[in-house]
């Protein structure tokens, strides 16, 4: 499956500059995070890979990772990772991402800002 969607989250990656792709590979590889596949008309148009973490407030799903083409088509795929979190017990499901996903969620609230700054 990769090789349909790797791309969508090695450019996440690249964006956001918040994660390591090869760690992410790995972490689906060892089934530490699972990667989620958005169809349209049979045709692969998005994919986003979640993982589980403990925290001390209980059980987050995290979106790691997602991309694809034509976000509000498959911008209802996080209904099926909400579904799945609630079944694996967590009391919510995080992302981070730019400000325009608002549009796309509304019903999730921004609880706190990244701060950057590059080091020469």
């Amino acid at each position: 499956m990769w090789p349909l969607v790797g791309h969508w989250i090695e450019a996440a990656a690249r964006r956001t500059r918040a994660m390591h792709t090869p760690t992410v590979r790995a972490s689906l590889q060892d089934r530490q995070a699972l990667l989620w596949v958005a169809l349209a008309g049979g045709e692969v148009i998005a994919a986003a890979v979640t993982e589980l973490e403990v925290g001390d407030d209980g059980l987050s799903c995290r979106i790691v990772a997602a991309g694809g083409r034509d976000a509000g088509a498959w911008a209802p795929l996080i209904h099926g990772i909400e579904d799945f979190a609630r079944a694996e017990g967590c009391v919510r499901v995080r992302f981070e991402g730019r400000t325009g996903w608002r549009r796309y969620h509304p019903d999730y609230a921004v609880k706190r800002v990244v701060f950057e700054k590059e080091l020469a």
